[in-house]
């Protein structure tokens, strides 16, 4: 027995060296406020304060009434200070390592969202609700490597059983972007530049048209995605204007699907608002 206790003993010695050589060699900062060392003893995406602040700031639940939101809107947490450096450190700088956080921050707006719309009056005993992440480009995939929603979905999706155990979560890309050179409707990419550098109605006419019901790779086969009936639930990272969401709200509800409202990890406030407050 007490050579098993001196081998774990060394075993623990060993791994807590080769943590100390790692963090030598490519030390790990914390997404917000850059800290290394000892703070991030340990830890992976954040330094405790951070982790504390971002833990704050995505309690402040609430529904947000967007300019062209047809639906419900929850979020956790205004697009400011930590939530929006963590948000852009996912994005921007590839810190999938935030997954986690943000993917939590989501869920609970999830959770606040059903409880606002009566979700077990809604979908009944043993139903089955479809997570659909509004989808990205293929230039921003290409260029991040993943798709934001897309990720954050999955995460928020795990949590949700233990708040709704009689109700299934299902995430489903049921959502894509306009191919190059199929037919738009409406004034789809008729706005260029960023989302995020245009204003609200160049982001509104921008967005319409702009997405599809994905289709299986059988769909030549007669195999297609049948939403007739369906209860989805819109997700996105950050809400804005609501353009993305009425988009995916259009396609979806002429899908035949039943959209009982979206959830984001963060609202952008309104000018407006701003200068109230």
């Amino acid at each position: 027995m007490k050579s098993i206790d001196a081998l774990a003993g060394w075993a623990t010695r060993g791994g807590r060296s080769l943590d100390e050589l790692a963090e030598l060699f490519a030390p790990r900062f914390c997404a917000v406020c850059r800290s290394y060392g000892e703070p991030m003893r340990g830890r992976r995406a954040l330094c405790p304060r951070c982790s504390r602040l971002l833990n704050i700031a995505t309690l402040n639940l609430a529904m947000t009434e967007l300019t062209y939101a047809p639906c419900p809107v929850a979020s956790s947490g205004e697009y400011e200070y930590e939530l929006a450096h963590c948000l852009l450190s996912f994005k921007n700088a590839a810190r999938t390592d935030l997954v986690s956080h943000l993917g939590s921050a989501l869920a609970r707006s999830l959770t606040f969202l059903c409880q606002e719309v009566g979700l077990a009056q809604v979908a009944g005993k043993a139903a089955s609700v479809y997570l659909i992440p509004i989808p990205s480009s293929r230039q921003s995939v290409g260029r991040r490597g993943f798709a934001p929603a897309s990720e954050l979905t999955r995460a928020a999706s795990k949590l949700l059983p233990s708040t709704y155990p009689e109700v299934s979560f299902t995430v489903l890309e049921a959502l894509r972007p306009l191919y190059t050179g199929e037919g738009a409707k409406g004034l789809a990419g008729s706005a260029k530049g960023a989302q995020k550098q245009l204003g609200q109605q160049a982001r509104y006419w921008r967005m319409q048209g702009s997405l599809r019901v994905r289709q299986p790779m059988l769909s030549w086969a007669g195999r297609y995605l049948d939403l007739s009936g369906r209860i989805c639930i819109i997700c996105d990272d950050v809400a804005t204007t609501g353009a993305s969401i009425a988009e995916a709200y259009r396609v979806l509800s002429e899908a035949g699907a039943c959209v009982v409202g979206a959830a984001a990890v963060a609202r952008v406030q309104r000018r407006s608002e701003l200068l109230a407050s």
